[in-house]
């Protein structure tokens, strides 16, 4: 597990800022990384519930298109969450700023890997998981364009809703499902279904589509 008593975290450059967090890279080894910083305090434990469900969902899961995790840490007023950096940024860098647009089938690749993360957990993991986030922001890229899916903070892992799932290493609490999702990207039925559905993540994946084909922001 990388620890934070290792790396100066704040020593590295800001690469992206979020509602709940600030992520950094970092030089660890000869390794570049990303290192997401969550600070708890005066927060009424808030960001902290959003660490342990982001954490527990990226040790549940293992797919080429989704990020994975190298490690976490925890201070009294922070946490830190360790991955791999990713090159290109995310899918709204490349097509929103100073980049060139990327062609075609750079476009197809990136639509058909976001689809497959997609598959992945809505199909094949064991408990199911529920994004609830999917927009370009959360869509990272590697060096080959190969894009993966980031951000579990708001995900909803099926079996944890009803309180079935457990792990001996995340003794942690079950946390409320509450409405998630990002203004232009979340499906209607998100204001009023009592339960996240796969059909949250499939309304966002087709808003990102249209904005990866026309470039064009959902929300100005």
């Amino acid at each position: 597990m990388v620890k934070d008593d290792i790396i100066k975290v704040d020593d590295g450059c800001i690469v992206g800022r979020g509602a709940h967090a600030i992520v950094y890279k970092v030089q660890h080894n000869g390794l570049a990384l990303a290192v997401k910083k969550i600070v708890f305090r005066g927060q009424d434990n808030k960001r902290l519930e959003i660490m342990k469900r982001e954490v527990e969902t990226l040790y549940m899961i293992k797919h080429i298109n989704l990020v994975s995790i190298l490690g976490y840490s925890v201070a009294k007023d922070y946490g830190l969450i360790f991955t791999r950096y990713m090159e290109k940024g995310s899918l709204h860098d490349i097509l929103h700023r100073n980049i060139p647009s990327p062609a075609w089938n750079v476009r197809l690749k990136i639509a058909h890997g976001i689809a497959q993360g997609l598959k992945y957990l809505h199909y094949d993991c064991d408990p199911p998981i529920v994004h609830r986030d999917i927009k370009p922001q959360n869509i990272l890229l590697d060096a080959e364009m190969e894009p993966h899916i980031s951000d579990f903070g708001t995900a909803n892992i099926r079996n944890l809703a009803e309180d079935s799932y457990t792990h001996s290493d995340f003794p942690w609490q079950k946390l409320s499902a509450r409405i998630a999702g990002t203004a232009g990207y979340m499906a209607p039925e998100c204001a009023y279904a009592t339960e996240p559905s796969r059909t949250f993540d499939v309304y966002s994946y087709g808003v990102v589509l249209l904005e990866l084909i026309t470039r064009k922001k959902s929300v100005s």
